[in-house]
């Protein structure tokens, strides 16, 4: 039984072009394709577990990159992390239909065993750039 990726349907939101973009603010034109490379990742997952280190990787690499996507808002306050909220969705939605599956179906053993890894890589990385932070601070 293979788990269907979801298809994307969300519009894209053009800036206004006689606004002045700030410099961090990156293009959203490749969102799309890195959303749609989540669920190509979630559908490598779950045919087997040999390839779950590789695949938490790229996802880390995708998250990172939609995390940089930003949107300015209309009235000067921060910008809008669009990326980070697109990836989050497109996340969810791959783990939406993996959740309802009974205990015991491989491939959704397979997918919740990725998503663990995946979270704990995440959560690694974000301990050690703690502890770097900490050790970098003069006492």
């Amino acid at each position: 039984m293979l788990l269907r990726r979801p298809v994307s349907g969300r519009p894209q939101h053009a800036t206004s072009p006689s606004l002045p973009m700030p410099s961090k603010v990156l293009t959203t034109d490749g969102l799309p394709a890195l959303l749609s490379a989540v669920g190509q990742i979630f559908g490598e997952a779950q045919l087997n577990a040999a390839n779950h280190r590789k695949n938490v990787l790229l996802l880390r690499k995708i998250a990172a990159k939609t995390a940089e996507l930003t949107s300015p808002r209309r009235k000067g306050g921060p910008d809008k992390r669009v990326g980070e909220l697109a990836f989050a969705e497109a996340f969810e939605a791959c783990l939406a239909r993996v959740l309802p599956v009974k205990k015991g179906v491989a491939v959704a053993d397979r997918l919740v065993k990725f998503v663990a890894k995946f979270v704990a890589a995440l959560l690694e990385k974000r301990a050690s750039s703690l502890l770097a932070e900490l050790v970098a601070q003069p006492s």
